[in-house]
């Protein structure tokens, strides 16, 4: 198996990877049916004629903020200003695609940023940019969000904390591997410590996006996302720090990843697939008022938000509420570090949370967290008889860095039975991993996967049930 430092070449990987896209299969929706069909999906020769210009298109293409009906696409050229978008609705032979779009884009900034609408819920679609017929980005690929009244499993990679330091990340490279609908990044993407203008924040995220594991996995599927700290600044300087740099790293945030930032750039709001799940993006960083912590008004999240989040969990009519927090919200042994940073160290607005969604008997609420570059899989309450205790979270990865504080625990059997007790945190490891997690309306189960990135090797692999 090949180690992290034996990797393929940024240029190889592209390469190979437009040709592997040719004949990976995908799931097509069907909306009289719990069972949605598997079929064969032919990568478009309109795309795969051209060749892949790494030196033109140097930060891959990704598709984001998608919906049954549109989808976000993004690239970076340092072409000209402007880049040819061509967008395929895939057929079950290549000569069958269908041309969605066809045009130029101008380029903000080498940015290039398209709201393709219109869309096919359930399809599955092919995109790349175009400098001249001849040379083009990395072909991109991405599924819409299956149709209102259909229930189909689900399959997510997901990842959190990638510091550039820690590159390439394999964890990537090998959920790109993996037959997916989409890509939930939990924070921590780029580490942008020490940036001040939007020139250094823009160099520090092409850095990241320059990683083959980020070519791969953002080339394969759509991405939903929400950020952590380093996307600004390290926590422990957050708080105090000016609103205009959180702005300016905002924007930056905005401009290097396929989201879409909310008025006064907000960064909550959800996402539907069907009746499977509704994913619900937090920001658990930039409205946070530390100094209410310990009261009874704590506010981890804003009043707002937490108004529409409980709002919006009580309204969905999805199989599965799939929470991305960044931060855990897991009442973890008081041998954690660093409660005043996370849900538990803001107890009267948790308890809130909580206690809205056991009162309103809201099932299949799922936490995908991150931040403590660990990967855990947990019971959110600890004691048995706790009317949540059948409630669980994943922490995904960790991408790329893993924290050596867990890893002495993780090796340190005594610090392991006080910090990790068995009954509660049924999956614990501080190796860098890739995280699979599979929702299935059908079976009511979410199955979790811990891959090591390194080896291959199967670390976990249970399927879970809310309550169970």
């Amino acid at each position: 198996m090949a180690r992290t430092n034996d990797l393929l070449s940024r240029r190889s990987f592209v390469q190979i990877g437009a040709a592997g896209l040719a004949t990976l299969p995908f799931f097509a929706c069907s909306t009289d049916s719990d069972h949605c069909q598997r079929s064969a999906r032919d990568l478009p020769a309109a795309l795969s004629a051209g060749q892949t210009a790494l030196d033109l298109f140097p930060l891959g293409v990704q598709a984001g903020a998608i919906t049954g009906e549109s989808a976000l696409i993004w690239g970076f050229t340092q072409a000209s200003t402007a880049a040819r978008l061509r967008v395929f609705k895939a057929g079950t032979k290549a000569e069958d695609a269908e041309a969605i779009y066809d045009e130029q884009v101008s380029a903000q900034q080498g940015y290039l940023r398209v709201r393709l609408e219109n869309l096919q819920p359930g399809a599955h679609y092919y995109y790349a940019f175009f400098a001249d017929d001849e040379r083009r980005s990395a072909i991109g690929r991405f599924v819409s969000g299956v149709a209102e009244d259909c229930r189909r499993p689900l399959i997510l990679a997901a990842t959190s904390c990638t510091k550039f330091d820690y590159a390439p990340f394999r964890s990537l490279v090998r959920a790109a591997e993996r037959e997916l609908d989409l890509f939930i990044h939990l924070g921590d993407m780029s580490y942008n410590d020490g940036a001040q203008t939007a020139d250094e924040y823009r160099a520090l995220w092409h850095k990241t996006l320059a990683d083959p594991g980020y070519q791969a996995i953002l080339s394969r599927t759509g991405i939903c996302a929400t950020l952590d700290d380093h996307e600004i600044v390290d926590n422990s300087k957050l708080y105090p720090v000016d609103p205009a740099l959180i702005a300016t790293a905002l924007d930056a945030y905005a401009e290097n990843v396929a989201i879409q930032l909310g008025p006064a750039r907000k960064i909550w709001r959800s996402y539907r697939w069907g009746k499977t799940a509704e994913f619900f993006v937090l920001d658990c960083r930039t409205e946070r008022k530390p100094a209410s912590r310990e009261t009874a008004q704590a506010e981890y999240i804003s009043e707002a938000q937490l108004s529409w989040l409980t709002s919006a969990l009580s309204a969905s009519p999805c199989h599965f509420k799939v929470m991305l927090n960044s931060v855990p919200i897991t009442r973890f042994p008081d041998f954690w570090p660093e409660q005043d940073d996370r849900w538990q160290g803001y107890a009267a607005q948790r308890q809130r949370l909580l206690d809205h969604i056991a009162d309103n008997q809201i099932r299949n609420v799922w936490w995908l967290s991150g931040d403590f570059h660990i990967g855990v899989v947990a019971r959110v309450e600890p004691e048995p008889g706790h009317r949540l205790h059948g409630m669980w979270e994943i922490l995904a990865g960790p991408g790329g860095n893993a924290a050596e504080f867990w890893k002495v625990v993780d090796a340190t059997p005594h610090l392991k039975r006080i910090g990790v007790p068995q009954e509660q945190i049924i999956h614990f490891s501080s190796r860098i991993a890739t995280t699979i997690v599979t929702l299935d309306p059908v079976t009511d189960t979410v199955n979790v996967e811990f891959i090591d990135a390194e080896t291959g090797e199967m670390m976990f692999n249970r399927a879970l049930v809310f309550g169970g």
